[in-house]
């Protein structure tokens, strides 16, 4: 346990250089993340959960998560990007906690997350809003739970995989 703790700290906090590095929470819209974030907005300033026609994607998950983060300053980009990051992050200790399920060394798990973090797709769309994220860290912790529920024939781990499952769909 306390080895899982270490190597989730160290997996923070090598995540976080590039921040020092690039410093990408900028209040700007990337792409077409500001059509999540204008439902996002349309909830602080409303209190009511509201889906644009323009967006193609309906993610009521994604648009509470990214409220969550702007609770405490009010809207900006830039909160909306922190949200997907620490997502990425929370991706990131799940993708370990997986392999490490599975019996996979300490090293190559340890390796294994470094290459999702490294990704170049998944690396550029940590520091925006958009959907691709957040999803990867809900199916990434539906594959966790899964696995822990047969390996422990456990019926709260089976449920906490159908959870994360239906937060993924959000």
């Amino acid at each position: 346990m306390r080895e899982t703790l270490r190597d989730c700290a160290v997996i923070a906090a090598v995540f976080s250089i590039p921040i020092l590095i690039l410093r990408p929470f900028q209040n700007v819209p990337f792409i077409d993340d500001w059509v999540y974030a204008e439902s996002v907005e349309w909830l602080l300033k409303t209190g009511h959960l509201k889906i644009l026609e323009l967006s193609t994607s309906i993610n009521p998950a994604q648009i509470l998560w990214g409220w969550l983060f702007c609770l405490p300053f009010g809207f900006s980009f830039a909160a909306l990007r922190v949200s997907t990051w620490v997502a990425a992050l929370v991706c990131l200790w799940g993708m370990y906690l997986t392999l490490r399920e599975f019996k996979v060394s300490r090293r190559d798990s340890l390796i294994g997350t470094g290459l999702l973090a490294a990704y170049p797709i998944f690396f550029v769309l940590t520091f925006t809003f958009m959907t691709d994220v957040p999803f990867l860290s809900a199916a990434v912790w539906c594959c966790f739970a899964f696995a822990r529920a047969v390996r422990r024939e456990s019926s709260e781990w089976l449920a906490a995989a159908a959870i994360f499952a239906c937060v993924a769909c959000a």
